[in-house]
């Protein structure tokens, strides 16, 4: 069966100066310029859960890349599966509020990304 993954939006950071200067996130369809997004100060480079500097160290973030190669679909499941991980294994952890913080972030991340159906 061929791939037939097609992407018809995608976001791509425009500006990014420093962590205290604001950036511009465009928004494609069709090669398209349809929304211009500013987005405030980045968050603190130490925040375990919202900005992990683990996955900030270069130009785009890895949840920007991850979704931006995904299908839709794809990127759903990336989203559910690390909800699930973070749930199942914070009771094990030494800081299990932080893993349940985490699992709120993929799944609010999650949400933004559905969309409504009748």
């Amino acid at each position: 069966m061929a791939n037939t993954k097609q992407k018809s939006s995608f976001k791509r950071e425009a500006i990014k100066r420093s962590k205290n200067t604001p950036k511009i996130i465009h928004e494609y369809q069709g090669g398209k310029l349809v929304k211009e997004t500013k987005v405030g100060f980045k968050k603190p480079v130490n925040d375990p859960v919202n900005n992990p500097s683990h996955y900030t160290d270069s130009k785009f973030e890895v949840i920007d890349i991850l979704q931006d190669k995904m299908t839709e679909d794809e990127f759903r499941g990336f989203l559910k599966g690390n909800v699930l991980k973070y749930v199942m294994r914070a009771d094990k952890k030494e800081k299990p509020k932080e893993d349940f913080r985490k699992a709120s972030w993929y799944l609010n991340k999650l949400i933004e990304n559905t969309k409504e159906t009748l």
